[in-house]
């Protein structure tokens, strides 16, 4: 195929230097109509051959590969032509909103010091050759500089063999891969109704068992016939305690909360030994499965946040009961704890404690809860001027947000903006 491509081309080139300038612009159009045909006949005929020309290119080339992201980046739709997306004031951006996620998650693979003074991550797929190929230079790169972090991130994107290599992951039995991103209550529900057994684990990504946790939830259940739900005692990283258990939103826990009796009232993760309690984090916690079927699983229209909560009420209506287990623990990498947490998700959690208490009360009583919560919103971030390490400026995000759950951009809009970007791309020839 190159031999002709070539011939025909010196060819015709020979013919149109001695040719009029009228009759060179036709037959130059002739020859690539030409040579337009003899490609398409021999690919027609050789359709394998185009992958492997393709891959030989970028294998020689793979500079191109960011080329390419980067034009696809500037047609996305809703893209400017003016907006430098990838400029480095949006790179550092975007890498400080993400800083939880892409340096501390408990999922993620550290190789060199982990408490290094630089951190290198490096996103890969098991099918990509290039992330092999640099194995070599990132074990240098922890050789020559002995507090470097480097951290691991599973990216499986380069098709189905990618999505099969994570599923043969030692720690993963199966793996649900999602065509687009959709809320935490969805996936647990389907995670719920796909499992196999009497109990389903839900772990969040931000969370880390300690050794023996699972054990002790599965007991908890096995000694409480009654409890559809275990939840462990949750540990910040460094150590001390979060609150794990509470009381069911009212009026009444969010007049506690603005008198700030909550840790007195409303929070039931104190003490020692397994107790009921109203409801626990869903970020370590073992559910019955058959109970979870008979409430119809978690309710979706709970994109993330509160979707625990309503599930333990119905949960409860229906006559079951939740345990907290304090003997297992986990370690919680809360984000919303971050003073880096995105917006986004601060208007997420307040519209869904909103969609609970005119789910679960009234709309008059939800009201009444926004302006309470605010308040108690404001007094932390009053007390936060004073207290060193704290950012008032999170907790006034959370009381505007409280006040007008339903303004502003939650998580479940940046999903749906999100897949119809990659619909739209997919879309395209």
């Amino acid at each position: 195929m190159k031999c002709l491509m070539l011939i025909g081309g010196l060819a015709l080139a020979g013919t149109i230097a001695l040719a009029p300038q009228h009759l060179r612009a036709q037959e130059a159009q002739d020859s690539r109509v030409v040579t337009e045909a003899i490609v398409k006949d021999y690919l027609a005929a050789h359709p394998d051959e185009l992958g492997e020309i393709v891959k030989a290119y970028f294998i020689k080339h793979p500079e191109a590969v960011g080329q390419i992201l980067a034009e696809l980046l500037k047609h996305r739709p809703g893209a400017s032509a003016s907006a430098n997306t990838t400029g480095p004031t949006n790179r550092r951006a975007a890498i400080a909103t993400n800083a939880a996620d892409l340096f501390s998650s408990p999922h993620q693979v550290t190789l060199g010091d982990p408490q290094g003074d630089v951190t290198l991550v490096e996103f890969f797929d098991y099918n990509c050759g290039f992330c092999k190929r640099a194995l070599a230079d990132t074990l240098a790169l922890i050789k020559d500089d002995p507090h470097l972090k480097i951290v691991l991130k599973e990216f499986p994107i380069l098709g189905p063999g990618s999505a099969e290599a994570a599923r043969a992951h030692p720690a993963v039995s199966e793996t649900i891969a999602l065509g687009a991103r959709r809320g935490k209550a969805l996936n647990d529900s389907e995670l719920l109704a796909r499992a196999r057994g009497r109990y389903a684990l839900l772990l969040n990504e931000d969370s880390e068992l300690l050794p023996g946790a699972t054990l002790t939830l599965w007991q908890a259940l096995q000694e409480n016939p009654a409890a559809a739900c275990a939840g462990a005692r949750l540990l910040r990283p460094d150590g001390t305690e979060q609150a794990s258990a509470w009381r069911f939103p009212s009026p009444l826990t969010a007049l506690a909360g603005a008198l700030l009796l909550h840790r007195r009232l409303i929070v039931q993760s104190s003490g020692q030994g397994t107790r009921e309690v109203d409801w626990c984090q869903s970020a370590a916690l073992l559910v019955r499965r058959d109970a979870a079927a008979q409430v119809g699983y978690l309710d979706a229209d709970f994109f993330v946040y509160s979707d625990e909560v309503d599930f333990a009420l119905r949960l409860r209506r229906a006559g079951w009961r939740s345990v907290y287990v304090p003997e297992a623990a986990a370690v919680h990498h809360e984000q919303l704890s971050s003073d880096a947490v995105p917006e986004r998700r601060i208007v997420e959690l307040a519209r869904n404690r909103d969609l609970y208490m005119r789910k679960h009360h009234s709309t008059t009583a939800a009201r009444a809860v926004r302006w309470l919560t605010a308040w108690a919103y404001a007094l932390r971030a009053i007390a936060a001027l004073a207290l060193p390490g704290r950012d008032p400026r999170r907790y006034l995000l959370h009381a505007r947000a409280t006040l007008r759950p339903h303004h502003g951009e939650g998580l479940r809009e940046a999903a749906e903006r999100l897949n119809a970007s990659l619909a739209a791309a997919d879309a395209t020839p």
